[in-house]
């Protein structure tokens, strides 16, 4: 009889484990696909709709060019070329504006363009991650030259042509 109630005892006891086991692995697995889950939500791209200023305009833009722009760059055999042409992506409400502003002050833009550019050596537009900080840069003079007090009018500088000779 003792006998007996030790396997029995012992068999409750695997039982318990391999239930422990089972319940353990389920939980797990519940766990692990709710995590996925979560995180694809998140990696999804978001639909973001046009920015609305206040007055409840889209933030639609229009595009203005900028000649094409040749510097020496800053290196010890003055042997190294960059070309550059621009493309500024402006506020459609106030394009026409800004259009008549930019063209006013456009030489000395290009005079601040040309300087900047000058100043860079091969190390500063070496990478993409350094051509953001360069776009950043000459995005914020721009503004703050032709809009100092106001809010920029300039959304985007964007490169239609950076080549390194």
């Amino acid at each position: 009889m003792a006998e007996d109630e030790g396997q029995s005892a012992g068999r409750f006891g695997v039982f318990l484990r391999l239930s422990a086991l089972v319940g353990v692995v389920l939980v797990g697995g519940a766990a692990g696909y709710l995590a996925s889950r979560l995180v694809a939500a998140k990696a999804e791209p978001a639909r973001v709709k046009p920015v609305e200023d206040a007055a409840g305009e889209s933030g639609e833009c229009e595009y203005y060019d900028f000649e094409p722009i040749t510097v020496t760059l800053d290196t010890r055999q003055k042997d190294r070329y960059l070309r550059a042409t621009i493309t500024l992506a402006i506020q459609k409400k106030p394009y026409a504006e800004a259009v008549r502003v930019l063209e006013k002050r456009k030489p000395i833009l290009k005079d601040k363009l040309v300087t900047y550019l000058s100043g860079l050596g091969l190390d500063d537009v070496g990478d993409s991650r350094r051509l953001n900080k360069i776009r950043r840069e000459i995005l914020d003079s721009f503004n703050h030259e032709l809009w100092p007090n106001d809010r920029p009018r300039i959304e985007q500088l964007l490169f239609k042509e950076f080549v390194l000779q």
